[in-house]
């Protein structure tokens, strides 16, 4: 109920590129090949939950409308701070190309791309992540110290692109393509965007109300009046985490067609085009709850591997 509030306050990105191309024809060979640089900044403020939340279900009322009546939520969420961090990255490219006339008939295309891309790093050292490799008494613990610049994955360097493409004239009229190529996607700065979000200078804690037969059993209850709880070092929070591989995602693509050319100016094309994908950019949460009924005397909460902790969103 109310105005949406969640989402970007404040989004500037800078980009800054050094690029060369050079072409050379030798006999029935045509050489390209190039290399870029790219300096990417991205500055932005973000805040899922900018004022907070309050949710309503039938725990208490059996009914979601009756417990909003009541005014007695199931759930609040509290305010997070909309930080400003300033990610930074590296990025090198290359390529070398070979058109090869091989044949009258056939034709050949040969090359290979390779990418360097840094680590993406935040200057001001506004970003912490979950960390489920540095443990404290046997739990994750949230790394690095405040403002400290951190790299939290180890970039990829074996990011090598072959392709290759024939074209071969069977007849003046019939022509057979085929061709394939490894494609590399490099991840876009707004995935981490979310590291920003992490206690202490942001973040979220989340209350709950327990209720038996429609009455409330925790000591502290939250109401409209008093929406967010009591806070203590014990308080549960929300997280997020970053894959510490955080594999570059790649297609790998391939294809074959057939041409032929038909009277009245018209061209027949036959072509198979296959795709797969590794390593997409997804987010999954790694905190789920074990199922259980409603009649058991465990919250979900407490059946989720990690306590301390509600949402645990991985990028």
């Amino acid at each position: 109920m109310g105005d949406r509030d969640g989402g970007n306050g404040y989004d500037f990105n800078n980009q800054y590129e050094v690029n060369d191309n050079l072409t050379l024809a030798h006999g029935a060979h045509e050489f390209k090949m190039g290399f870029a640089f790219t300096r990417v900044g991205l500055n932005r403020a973000a805040a899922n939950v900018a004022r907070g939340d309050v949710n309503f279900t039938d725990t208490v009322a059996n009914s979601d409308w009756g417990s909003f009546l009541l005014g007695v939520p199931t759930t609040s969420d509290t305010p997070k701070a909309c930080r400003l961090p300033y990610p930074r990255q590296n990025r090198y490219s290359g390529y070398v190309q070979d058109d090869w006339k091989a044949t009258r008939r056939l034709t050949i295309n040969i090359g290979v791309r390779y990418e360097y891309n840094t680590a993406v790093t935040d200057i001001r050292g506004l970003w912490r992540s979950l960390s489920f490799i540095h443990l404290e008494n046997g739990y994750p613990t949230l790394v690095p110290n405040i403002r400290t610049p951190y790299a939290f994955y180890t970039p990829d360097k074996k990011l090598f692109q072959p392709r290759l493409g024939l074209a071969y004239r069977v007849s003046e009229k019939t022509v057979i393509r085929t061709g394939a190529g490894i494609y590399y996607n490099i991840h876009q700065l707004n995935n981490y965007t979310i590291l920003n979000l992490n206690p202490p200078l942001s973040g979220s804690v989340a209350f709950a109300n327990t209720a038996s037969s429609g009455v409330i059993t925790n000591s502290n209850p939250i109401s409209f009046a008093n929406p967010f709880g009591v806070l203590s070092p014990t308080s549960i929070i929300n997280a997020n985490t970053l894959n510490p591989q955080d594999f570059e995602p790649r297609v790998m693509q391939w294809s074959f067609g057939i041409q032929r050319q038909l009277p009245w100016s018209s061209v027949l094309d036959v072509t198979y085009v296959g795709s797969k994908g590794v390593h997409i950019d997804n987010t999954v949460e790694l905190n789920n709850p074990d199922p259980g009924l409603s009649s058991l005397p465990t919250t979900p909460q407490q059946r989720r591997p990690y306590q301390f902790v509600t949402m645990v969103l991985a990028a």
